[in-house]
């Protein structure tokens, strides 16, 4: 499988020809090779979506047609689900049932939900103690959005990041993980099957590199990036030249409270899927439990054993319910994390080496 970049309505090469590769997460094999694009596609695909964001086809487009826009995306979503669902399991690792019930539908309804949108995005009337003054709020596109996208989740993500801005009249640049572009990819060509304007929609594949550049660009007006803290950082440093808006999403540490009264098999099972969804890669997975000092044993041995009985396998095999890590660098991270706790004295109950 080979990929290009998307900018200005036609897929191309980068422009040096630089590429790179991906691979399945289950068996290491390499999955696809995609263009890893460079300096001069950022500024093109920023150029093409600037234009786009006043031309008449897109500036001028009425709601109602933006919301058809938005809403036959869904329809094409659902149209190619069983292959969504597949590209992204192959892809990210995640169940297949995952990648079915939460990406591939999550996808389908975001655009959906704000193609509703498109028709109610209204102004208000004040009135003022001036005499002969009308004042008004009349709301308009923010510009040119660079959406940088995770790897946990990189259909659904994609979607929640691509539907609001274009129901709102914004032209975007879309930045999937290097590590999980295949989905996103595919949304982009269903994009263009939905007839998006050449420009408005455009994608850019590639490393942190690629990143950087749309961050630091002083025509991008909104970064929206989801991902680690310390990146979200550098992206708040880098925006504040031109004071671009910016939003982030970035990682948890969600608490769960197992109370003395709690329903102790409730509590495991509960806990097990806040903390294992998606083998735990989830910004808001469980990463902390307070349990009463009296259930404690009790919660512990259970969650133990119920952890222990889950199978660990590829996302595409049948009633797989953990799926492999996205690749060996968050293996080792997770390898640490397990290390430093039994070095710091934690009991290992189940799992790790």
């Amino acid at each position: 499988m080979n990929t290009r970049l998307y900018i200005n309505g036609d897929w191309s090469m980068a422009a040096d020809g630089a590429e790179f590769t991906t691979s399945d997460p289950a068996t290491g094999a390499v999955l696809a090779t995609c263009a890893e694009a460079g300096a001069k596609d950022v500024e093109d695909a920023v150029d093409a979506a600037r234009r786009a964001l006043h031309d008449p086809a897109w500036a001028t487009m009425l709601p109602s047609a933006r919301a058809r826009l938005l809403w036959r995306v869904a329809d094409l979503i659902e149209k190619h689900r069983a292959d969504l669902a597949e590209l992204e399991t192959r892809d990210q690792g995640q169940p297949l049932g995952v990648a079915d019930s939460v990406s591939v539908s999550g996808a389908a309804e975001h655009f959906r939900y704000f193609a509703g949108w498109c028709t109610k995005l209204e102004g208000t009337v004040s009135p003022v103690s001036f005499p002969d003054t009308l004042h008004y709020v009349r709301r308009e596109p923010v510009g040119v959005c660079a959406l940088i996208t995770p790897w946990n989740f990189p259909l659904m993500i994609a979607a929640w990041k691509l539907a609001p801005a274009l129901a709102c009249g914004n032209t975007v640049i879309i930045k999937p993980a290097e590590q999980t572009p295949l989905t996103t990819v595919r949304l982009i060509e269903l994009c263009a099957e939905a007839g998006f304007p050449p420009g408005v929609v455009n994608l850019l594949t590639g490393g942190p590199s690629v990143g950087r550049a749309l961050v630091a660009h002083p025509d991008i007006d909104k970064v929206s990036f989801t991902g680690s803290s310390s990146v979200g950082r550098e992206i708040v440093q880098a925006s504040s030249g031109n004071l671009k808006r910016v939003t982030l999403e970035l990682g948890g540490k969600a608490p769960s409270v197992i109370a003395r009264d709690a329903d102790i098999d409730k509590a495991v099972a509960g806990n097990l899927q806040g903390a294992l969804l998606n083998s735990g890669q989830v910004c808001a997975a469980y990463t902390r439990l307070y349990v009463d000092r009296r259930r404690a044993d009790e919660f512990t041995e259970k969650l133990a054993a119920a952890a222990s009985n889950l199978r660990l396998g590829p996302g595409l095999a049948p009633d797989t319910p953990i799926g492999p890590l996205v690749s060996e660098a968050p293996l080792d991270s997770v390898d640490s994390y397990v290390r430093t706790g039994t070095d710091e004295g934690a009991d290992l109950v189940t799992g790790g080496y």
